[in-house]
């Protein structure tokens, strides 16, 4: 093997490891954003049901969280 081929395979080496090392940093960030945006989605969720629960519609039916946590109808 010749010395600028060895020099290629050399900077080949690095080209791929530098890549896979900015692969990886991509997916941890892609990782902790949908992370953050799952928290959110959840306060979300609560604070609607809350609304819910707290401020029901007048007239027709309301929804209310029973004692099994679970989301129940009523008519108003």
């Amino acid at each position: 093997m010749t010395r600028k081929t060895e020099i290629g395979y050399y900077a080949l080496l690095v080209v791929l490891a530098i890549g896979s090392l900015r692969f990886g940093q991509l997916m941890w960030q892609q990782q902790q954003t949908l992370s953050h945006l799952h928290k959110q989605a959840k306060l979300a969720t609560s604070q609607v049901l809350a609304n819910d629960y707290l401020f029901p519609e007048v007239g027709g039916t309301a929804d209310y969280i029973d004692n099994n946590g679970l989301k129940s109808s009523s008519v108003v």
